[in-house]
């Protein structure tokens, strides 16, 4: 269990297949385990062994990743990630962060990490700041302090699962520069 930035926000990072470590992130963080937990990737190669990566996907990747975009698709069967990832659908969020340590991590990993903001829910704020990561998380194994992270705000995270897109948090990226990028 360790927390690195992001270009958006630091991260609690664990394992994504395991599911022990999985419900540490939830515990750690307080957060609901109805609420599912996004996964950090190296590469798209990576993310297509764990989601099925369709057209509109593909096309935000190529254009967003990597990026302060988190796409959210449907899980492949079969896939090693732990099932407390999203236990209320078969839905993943799946984002590449441009932060280039962080990229190294996750190719050096080879697998699928749990990324969802390092701060307790509710205390957004936290996030982009390490010393506060430290503040709240002291058990946890490692916190990579590399000072403030360079946007201070979290993703944009857009449903492209289904034929209708959604956007489901307005991030970093505007709503409307990924809807007319889709339209185009």
């Amino acid at each position: 269990m360790i927390a690195f930035p992001t270009e958006t926000v630091y991260a609690l990072a664990a394992d994504a297949t395991n599911d022990e470590a999985v419900n540490k992130i939830y515990d750690l963080k307080g957060r609901d385990k109805c609420k599912p937990l996004s996964l950090l990737m190296g590469s798209m190669y990576q993310a297509s062994q764990v989601v099925e990566i369709n057209e509109k996907a593909e096309k935000l990747a190529l254009r967003f990743m990597p990026g302060p975009l988190t796409i959210v698709l449907r899980k492949k069967p079969g896939s090693i990630i732990s099932k407390y990832v999203n236990v209320s659908s078969d839905k993943i969020g799946i984002r590449m962060p441009a932060h280039l340590v962080t990229l190294k991590i996750l190719k050096a990993f080879g697998r699928p990490i749990i990324g969802t903001s390092a701060n307790i829910s509710g205390n957004n704020g936290d996030a982009i700041d390490p010393f506060k990561v430290m503040e709240n998380f002291r058990d946890i194994d490692l916190i990579l302090n590399l000072g403030r992270t360079e946007y201070q705000d979290f993703s944009t995270v857009v449903d492209v699962s289904e034929p209708e897109i959604s956007i489901l948090r307005e991030g970093v990226i505007p709503a409307e520069t990924i809807l007319n990028y889709l339209e185009d």
